[in-house]
């Protein structure tokens, strides 16, 4: 398999992971911009019977985050994780922020969380987490 090939599959595994995550709430969105290829983490909670999700992003190319004005109302409507392929010459529809694409730029994930404070990030690597629950 080619390298964008993988990476694909790496953003479909991803996007499975966090279906029925719809109803989740963001517990948690942390940005580390301390290190030079930046990192950004969201924690998803439900409650006791459900696993807690983290959603760690690498490579952050950019991000958005609506206010938080009401973290208690901070639920999940939807989220989605799509692959862009390094082949492309421009970012997909709907993709506006990172401003202009440069030639040669890898592919990327681009996760989007859709509710009441929402928060996209486009990454240049995406690891999905799901606790056990017992």
């Amino acid at each position: 398999m080619a390298a964008s090939e993988d990476f694909a599959a790496v953003c479909r595994r991803a996007s499975e992971a966090l279906e029925g995550c719809e109803g989740y709430f963001l517990e948690r969105v942390s940005a580390d911009t301390a290190r030079a290829d930046g990192c950004v983490d969201i924690f998803l909670r439900l409650g006791p019977s459900a696993p807690d999700v983290m959603v760690s992003l690498t490579g952050v190319v950019w991000t958005s985050m609506g206010a938080v004005l009401d973290m208690d109302a901070a639920f999940v409507d939807e989220i989605r994780v799509k692959h862009v392929p390094g082949s492309d010459p421009s970012w997909p529809e709907g993709l506006s922020g990172p401003g202009a694409r440069p030639p040669g730029f890898p592919d990327v994930a681009w996760l989007t969380v859709e509710g009441p404070v929402p928060v996209e990030v486009v990454a240049k690597t995406i690891t999905v987490f799901v606790a056990q629950v017992y």
